[in-house]
């Protein structure tokens, strides 16, 4: 507010709180996320839908992919603070194992293992 009487302006405080966002895990300037895929995917290659914190974008997936691999997205992380770039997006992939399965996809499994 203004002074009393001529007096200069007063100072203002503010107190900001940025909650966590479930979705990310950051280590300094990078962040850190998992993706689910299902075993055809990791198995013949695919492309899915990332969220990042500069919003949607696409990950090729290729052929063979194991569960467990991270995948870099070079500067999709947090800006640095008085310097120039970002820092990178880490995509850790988990492939998801089918825990039901028809007769008929047991057996196409089966011949897959045999070659």
């Amino acid at each position: 507010e203004a002074g009393i009487k001529g007096a200069p302006s007063g100072d203002l405080y503010l107190k900001i709180s940025v909650r966590d966002d479930k979705r990310f895990e950051r280590e300094g300037y990078d962040i850190y996320t998992r993706a689910e895929i299902s075993f055809t995917q990791a198995a013949l290659g695919d492309k899915i839908n990332i969220e990042t914190i500069d919003g949607p974008m696409t990950l090729k997936i290729p052929s063979g992919t194991q569960s467990g691999t991270s995948f870099k997205l070079r500067n999709r992380g947090v800006t640095r603070l008085r310097g120039g770039g970002k820092g990178d997006h880490f995509v850790k992939v988990q492939v998801k194992t089918p825990t039901s399965l028809s007769r008929k996809q047991k057996e196409l499994l089966r011949e897959l293992d045999r070659d």
